[in-house]
């Protein structure tokens, strides 16, 4: 398991949605990640926990440079707490390839990429380049019907290829 976290987002493609602010951007991200940090501590959790970074390319009017230095902020905060901060997005809609140079790099990627293929090297268009060292998760398929005994639900379906947490541990796997 991956905890996700959702906050402030670029554009407000939700109703209610606080937006990344556009002053003291790194600043916030610090903020936000200590509301992860502290949920995470409550939860009993520990290892990777992601970052949702909702679709935002050609969705808004946005600065790069603030989305960046929130994550970078976010990242930083998680780190200093001892946790293994992951960046979810669509791999292409969320410019996940933009945050491999940031100043706190997430240590690992979740890309939505519905290709329906279950390999993390593939995350197009991020580079196979990056994010190399059993750092990847992938969500491979979406809004897929699973029954489970009598319930039926719409879930999607993800691969790791990096750290997950189960059973209060926290232990590497890697999907083919």
């Amino acid at each position: 398991m991956v905890p996700i976290w959702v906050g402030p987002q670029v554009c407000p493609n939700y109703t209610g949605e606080t937006l990344i602010p556009t002053s003291n951007a790194y600043q916030a991200g610090v903020d936000e990640g200590a509301n992860t940090s502290n949920m995470m501590n409550l939860d009993g959790l520990q290892g990777p926990g992601a970052y949702d970074l909702e679709p935002f390319v050609n969705d808004c009017s946005y600065n790069m440079s603030d989305v960046e230095s929130f994550i970078s902020g976010w990242d930083a905060n998680l780190k200093a707490n001892g946790f293994y901060p992951v960046l979810y997005g669509s791999t292409g809609a969320s410019d996940l390839t933009q945050f491999a140079s940031i100043s706190s790099v997430p240590d690992a990627i979740y890309g939505a990429d519905w290709d329906g293929v279950s390999n993390v090297d593939d995350l197009s268009p991020v580079p196979s380049g990056y994010w190399v060292n059993n750092q990847r998760y992938k969500q491979f398929q979406g809004n897929v019907y699973e029954t489970y005994d009598a319930a039926t639900i719409r879930v999607d379906n993800d691969c790791a290829g990096s750290l997950v947490w189960t059973d209060n541990s926290v232990y590497p796997t890697n999907c083919a």
